[in-house]
């Protein structure tokens, strides 16, 4: 069986709290240009926006999120929507960053 590699990744809610420091070591990990962070409303941090690609995308809205997609050729999507601090400190947890 062939096992697929990942080509690009978009990282939803980037513009907040846990979804910036994903997109921050997605990067790191995969290549800073393999991974867009996406954000609605909210300007992204000067180190999230210095680091690799940015869009703004509206969730809420398929179109946003193809045209988006289609740009960046992109194959791997996670989404991360408004999560309260317990689900913020789980999550930095299990991806063995410090909370």
């Amino acid at each position: 069986m062939t096992r697929k590699t990942m080509k690009r990744i978009l990282v939803t809610g980037a513009t907040g709290q846990i979804g910036s420091e994903l997109a921050i070591e997605l990067r790191r990990k995969y290549g800073n240009h393999n991974v867009i962070a996406a954000g609605h409303k909210r300007a992204p941090s000067d180190k999230l926006f210095q680091s690799g690609p940015f869009e703004y995308v509206d969730v809420t809205d398929k179109a946003s999120i193809e045209k988006v997609v289609r740009k960046h050729d992109i194959d791997t999507v996670y989404h991360w929507p408004l999560f309260s601090q317990l689900q913020v400190n789980k999550t930095r947890s299990l991806l063995g960053m410090s909370t």
